[in-house]
């Protein structure tokens, strides 16, 4: 779970509590400049959800939220960013990958999606969760076991013969 620290307290808060303005914890009012709303593509869970960035921690939460070493910014369009992991597609087993609509090439991993204000500043995205969600597809790979009967004297049965690996390319779930 991401965490934002108070810093009136020092203590640290989940992510669902800042969509209140408060610290859980000391009741301190959390400004709203300080944080902004992205969107997170967990390719685990297969979902697209919004979530907060601390704008002055907001690299540590990128890499947190991503769960890599090393990020790039892609850009979408004159203000939209999506950030990934810059060795994803390098990895040596790769369950899946992200397609986005207008994007040349597919990005792994989990994506965090911002946009970007006039001086290229990260901020909320203009665009709604929906619109993002219509121009992404997850493609994963799925084994489709073929089967044969058997017949014998002593049983009747059914076997593997083989298994097929076909990809399958879904949209995320939107979750609240």
């Amino acid at each position: 779970m991401i965490k934002y620290q108070c810093w009136n307290c020092g203590a640290h808060n989940e992510v669902a509590h800042i969509k209140t303005g408060k610290c859980n914890h000391c009741a301190h009012v959390i400004p709203p400049e300080r944080v902004y709303m992205a969107y997170f593509l967990d390719v685990d869970a297969h979902t697209l959800k919004m979530v907060a960035i601390d704008r002055h921690n907001s690299l540590n939460m990128i890499y947190d939220l991503l769960g890599c070493r090393h990020i790039d910014a892609v850009r979408l369009d004159e203000t939209h960013v999506a950030y990934c992991d810059d060795e994803g597609l390098l990895r040596e087993e790769l369950p899946c990958f992200t397609t986005i609509e207008g994007m040349p090439h597919p990005l792994a991993g989990n994506l965090l999606f911002v946009g970007t204000n006039a001086h290229g500043d990260d901020c909320a995205p203009s665009m709604s969760l929906a619109e993002l969600q219509s121009r992404l597809m997850i493609t994963r790979g799925v084994f489709s076991p073929l089967l044969e009967n058997i017949q014998t004297d002593d049983a009747v049965g059914v076997q593997l013969r083989a298994l097929t690996l076909r990809p399958v390319t879904s949209a995320p779930a939107i979750c609240a």
